[in-house]
């Protein structure tokens, strides 16, 4: 492995079609995609599809920036382009989750008319993890492990458990849903379940990362945050070494995020070779504002801060991150209690309620919740109720 690596950036001010087209052009042109590629390939892109939520709260990868990268490798005769990802619901079969409905929703649709297939095979299979890992495989959409070449495409967040979600982050929608929180369960301690994150990308060995930054969310995400404009598009084949470049770019401390710390422990990350036509070298960007947890604010979470200093994070052993439902916001569609791995929420017909003593604190029902119904909040750990 060489010890440097291309970064492309190019500014994007909206998501305008002509301004989109331009930056993936120029993103492609500088890392020349175009060699990479020959005709039949089936071309896998990987948005962050989280939940059908509405563009306007940058949840999710803006269907306007899959458009403009179809239609690049359409123009350079790839005809085979699917979108993929494993949203809530659609392995174990929520009740009223259906596809198309999904797509619709979150503004996806109208690529089916650019001839881009839309994926609705929830089927997975076994697929060896590389030579060391933790893990010997993971079971990852049939799809995405039958594709030649795969385009990972993050909205670029925070995230209130592993503090960022770049490209890495994004590659765990690769897993079933209904699989996604026994990984939770699994792996409590954040840095364990960053581990594990870092070697599903091993796994999965993304060809090319293009994060949608034109809007971002940055505080309490990954999905109630605040949206920013930021106006950039970033692209690069190495997708650890670029998770740690943005990191930097944005202000974010790479010693406080178990993800990068890891993955430069693993010998995965290279210092970075910027290429930009519109992006200047001395150009800097304002720190992204990273969730409440990780700010300090509040007295249980400096307790908490300097006790991880002090103690490999040992705050973790007295205060976690709890959710709480908002009954008034809850639309109840029970994604949420379909999603908990450990049962700890129970609908008691006019509402919904979540048992704290069961709760493994995974936060897979913030992250489901596409009506914002639910929000997190720091307490003193519980003896949890023996499942």
């Amino acid at each position: 492995m060489t010890t440097t690596y291309l970064q492309a950036i190019e500014k994007a001010s909206s998501y305008d079609a002509a301004e989109l087209k331009k930056g993936i052009d120029a993103l492609f042109r500088t890392l020349q995609i175009e060699k990479d590629l020959r005709p039949g390939m089936r071309v896998l892109l990987k948005p962050n599809l989280l939940g059908d939520y509405n563009t306007y709260f940058s949840v999710t990868t803006n269907p306007a920036v899959v458009a403009a990268v179809a239609d690049w490798l359409s123009a350079h005769g790839i005809t085979d382009v699917t979108v993929a990802d494993s949203p809530g619901g659609s392995a174990c079969r929520m009740p009223g989750f259906n596809f198309a409905d999904f797509y619709e929703n979150a503004g996806y649709s109208f690529l089916a008319q650019r001839g881009v297939r839309l994926n609705t095979d929830s089927g997975w299979r076994s697929v060896p993890a590389p030579k060391g890992c933790v893990l010997k495989d993971y079971n990852i959409l049939n799809v995405i492990a039958d594709a030649d070449y795969i385009i990972n495409m993050p909205k670029l967040k925070t995230h209130n458990k592993t503090v960022i979600s770049f490209g890495v982050k994004n590659l765990f929608g690769c897993v079933p849903d209904i699989q996604k929180p026994a990984f939770h369960a699994r792996y409590p301690r954040i840095a364990d379940f960053a581990n594990m994150l870092v070697e599903l990308a091993m796994t999965v060995k993304p060809a090319l990362t293009v994060i949608d930054a034109v809007e971002i969310m940055e505080h309490n995400g990954p999905v109630a945050g605040e949206k920013r404009q930021l106006g950039m598009l970033f692209a690069a084949k190495d997708v650890f070494s670029q998770d740690a470049f943005l990191a930097q770019l944005l202000g974010v401390d790479e010693e406080k995020t178990d993800l990068l710390r890891i993955a430069r422990g693993k010998g995965l990350v290279r210092a970075a070779q910027v290429m930009s036509g519109t992006f200047k070298p001395n150009e800097t960007v304002a720190p992204l504002k990273l969730p409440d947890i990780f700010t300090v604010n509040s007295l249980p979470e400096k307790v908490v801060s300097l006790l991880h200093m002090a103690a490999d994070k040992a705050g973790e052993l007295l205060f976690t991150q709890t959710p709480c439902i908002n009954n008034k916001a809850c639309a109840r569609c029970l994604r949420c209690l379909h999603s908990c791995p450990a049962g700890a929420i129970a609908d008691n017909g006019s509402s919904l309620e979540i048992d704290t003593r069961k709760c493994i604190h995974c936060l897979c029902c913030s992250e489901v919740c596409t009506h914002r119904a639910i929000r997190i909040k720091t307490e003193i750990k519980k003896r949890r109720k023996p499942t």
